[in-house]
Parts: C-alpha cells; sequence; structure tokens
C-alpha cells in the first residue's frame, strides 16, 4: 500500500489525475479509504472515491460527476467502469 501511496503522490505532484483499477471490490474499498486518508486532508483540493459493482449505474455516474468537479482527483475503480464510459477527458494515468 505504501509503494501505491508513493505512485499517486508523485502523480499528483506532477498534475495527473490517476484512476486505479482493482480486480475486487473489497480491495477497491480499502485502497480508497488509504488514499483518502492520505490526501483528502487538504480541503477541497483533492478527492478520492472508489466506484465498483456494488454501485447502480445511477449512483457510479453521479459519483463520477462528483469527482470530475475537483481540481484534482483519484478514481479508485473495478470492472464497471471499463466499457462504455468516457474517463480520458477527465484522468490522465493508470495503475492497474
Amino acid at each position: 500500500m505504501q509503494a501505491c501511496i508513493d505512485t499517486v503522490e508523485s502523480l499528483l505532484k506532477h498534475g495527473y489525475n490517476p484512476i486505479l483499477w482493482c480486480r475486487y471490490i473489497a480491495t477497491a474499498n480499502y485502497v480508497a479509504e488509504a488514499l483518502k486518508q492520505k490526501f483528502e486532508k487538504k480541503k477541497g483540493e483533492v478527492r478520492v472515491i472508489a466506484i465498483t459493482g456494488e454501485l447502480s449505474e445511477d449512483e457510479r455516474e453521479i459519483r463520477l460527476e462528483e469527482l470530475k468537479s475537483y481540481p484534482q482527483r483519484i478514481l479508485v475503480a473495478t470492472d464497471c467502469l471499463s466499457e462504455g464510459v468516457n474517463l480520458q477527458s477527465h484522468f490522465n494515468a493508470v495503475l492497474d
């Protein structure tokens, strides 16, 4: 987890907005929580959201729209967002 945090921190410092792809829902939730604890200390600057198959399609869309409004954003997702969603206009780095 520390290596993941270090990588994300470096990406944010260089102006990237990363997506972290996780295979399992539990892993995505765990990673998102750890990243929230690290990066959401600065109010309003960095936002971390997990989007998984636990959410309905409408809830996923709402969370994604919310995330896009932040200047720096980190998306942790499972393959529920792998097709049919345009992510490249708001995210520019990927960790898999």
